[in-house]
């Protein structure tokens, strides 16, 4: 008799520190229920209204097991049921492919309530602690930041990255303390706790009156406008909780970006306090490469852009022309169709599929050049580097005076008389025939590169009869290149062209050289003035 009265006293005492630990507002109460083991439970009535809800269910043999503790994923899935998020794509974590809860937890992370641990996992069965539900239930209800909440015993405890959160849920009094006053934020939780949060949660509104708009994905160097909708009377302010991150314009909530990071943009009304926030990420700047473009001419068809960003699988690509009266373009290849003479830029831009993220992007200005009517076919355009010149020439029949130009004189020039081209710096033109008389054109894509890398050499005596010699202080070539070297008399010394390798023949002068190339390009080259000794 005296052990039940100790039974009855000890579940009790259990209930009341349930109560008071997570501020419980029981919806009704129920005299039996379906679930097999929840009778009689302290949080019975908030277990039944969420299965009632399809919010969060129980086992097949009609068990909650309220007692068992609860994963990040069962949270994640009860969270996205709760709130009705849409089912979006989020973030691709490196622990949940194949997992049963994958679709819940990619949906919680494209809505900005789960964030990973930071190494690209998840740790979809990991227990989650009291901190982390505070953490993904105060996004999920997108409850105001609160400074200060419940002042409890063990707050050294509680992550940095918790305060905030914790602090907002005990003052909205979605969760407590336990009857000790600590929050035991490292802490599991238990499937019928968490069936208490999430009631609490859902009740939860927030003020209507300042929605804010015009804050979507934003990278280093990037301004936008926020906005807030509110038709209450008083000036708003806005601010920003990291200004290191991005700072905003208190009246005008112009947004600059200055550094990768998470900050949270808030507009508050002057005379009733009322303040809604919006959490932004900014993102490192794009990577930009311009991609190269051959001639486009009228009519041409399946020009296709080369040297740009590729996209990765978890990335989108779209091109654009900012004018297709004069070029048309494919949005998913790039290709280019010319359509009429005239100048327009082309534009690529890879996205992040789940952030929405730019990660790369270039562009080019082109012109479209007229259709072309044989006649002026152009040969004599070699491998250009900076600083060398070389001759265009163009067997054309027509009578009538000619004319050369280039369509980018800062990369290479052309005489208009002799076709004489020299070029400048590093970057791709058009150098065009003209028949005046008719008005046909042809054109011909030239690339300039770089100046090739000059590195003398280093050779020691050579000698006749003295044997082989290997030269050194050359620039070796890399993978793709190739080296040639070359003796300007192989009657004074013959030279391997494949290693460079000297042979002394007789006495007199010569001069030893090499060239490394990639392809038709000089990428490197040197020589040296040897005298063969007798």
């Amino acid at each position: 008799m005296k052990t039940d009265r100790k039974c009855s006293w000890l579940i009790i005492g259990m209930f009341i520190i349930w109560t008071i630990a997570f501020s419980i507002t029981a919806p009704a109460t129920y005299a039996s229920s379906e679930i097999t083991d929840i009778n009689g439970h302290w949080a019975q009535s908030q277990i039944e209204y969420l299965t009632a809800q399809d919010i969060i269910s129980g086992y097949p043999d009609g068990t909650f097991k309220p007692d068992q503790t609860i994963t990040r994923a069962e949270f994640a899935v009860i969270i996205v049921n709760a709130f009705k998020l849409e089912a979006v794509n989020g973030e691709d974590f490196t622990d949940t492919a194949g997992h049963w809860a994958k679709d819940y937890i990619a949906t919680a992370s494209s809505n900005g309530i789960v964030n990973g641990y930071g190494n690209g996992s998840f740790g979809p069965d990991d227990l989650i602690t009291r901190e982390q539900m505070a953490v993904m239930i105060v996004r999920a209800a997108k409850l105001d930041s609160v400074a200060t909440g419940t002042v409890f015993t063990d707050d050294d405890k509680i992550s940095s990255w918790a305060v905030s959160s914790v602090n907002t849920a005990s003052s909205n009094e979605i969760i407590s303390g336990y009857p000790d006053n600590s929050f035991r934020p490292q802490g599991s939780t238990t499937r019928a706790e968490a069936a208490v949060v999430i009631n609490q949660s859902i009740d939860i509104k927030v003020e209507a009156g300042a929605a804010i708009t015009g804050l979507g994905v934003l990278q280093i160097g990037e301004t936008t406008t926020a906005t807030a909708a509110t038709t209450e009377v008083g000036a708003g302010g806005w601010t920003s909780s990291d200004p290191t991150v991005a700072v905003v314009d208190v009246n005008a909530g112009i947004v600059a970006a200055l550094k990768a990071g998470t900050t949270t943009i808030s507009y508050t009304v002057s005379t009733s306090g009322k303040t809604n926030s919006h959490e932004i990420t900014v993102h490192p700047e794009a990577i930009l490469k311009n991609p190269s473009i051959g001639v486009v001419q009228v009519g041409a068809e399946k020009v296709i852009p080369t040297n740009y960003t590729e996209p990765h699988e978890t990335e989108t690509i779209a091109w654009t022309s900012t004018n297709t009266d004069i070029a048309a373009i494919v949005k998913e290849t790039g290709e280019i169709t010319g359509v009429e003479p005239g100048d327009t830029i082309i534009a690529y831009e890879v996205t992040d599929k789940t952030s929405g993220r730019i990660a790369a992007k270039g562009s080019l200005a082109i012109t479209v050049l007229p259709y072309v009517v044989p006649g002026a076919a152009i040969t004599g355009l070699d491998v250009l580097q900076i600083g060398e010149t070389t001759t265009a020439t163009a067997a054309t029949t027509e009578a009538g005076a000619d004319a050369w130009t280039s369509s980018n004189p800062a990369v290479a020039t052309v005489d208009s008389a002799t076709g004489t081209v020299t070029a400048l710096e590093a970057g791709t033109t058009n150098i065009s025939y003209t028949v005046s008389t008719s008005g046909n054109i042809n054109s011909k894509a030239i690339t300039v590169y770089a100046a090739a890398t000059i590195d003398n050499l280093i050779i020691g005596t050579v000698q006749v009869g003295g044997g082989t010699v290997t030269p050194t202080g050359f620039n070796a070539p890399k993978a793709g290149e190739t080296m040639v070297w070359r003796s300007s008399d192989p009657a004074k010394a013959t030279i391997d062209t494949a290693t460079g390798l000297i042979t002394p023949v007789a006495e007199g002068d010569t001069t030893i050289s090499y060239t490394v190339k990639n392809g038709s390009r000089i990428v490197a080259k040197g020589s040296l003035d040897i005298a063969v000794q007798p």
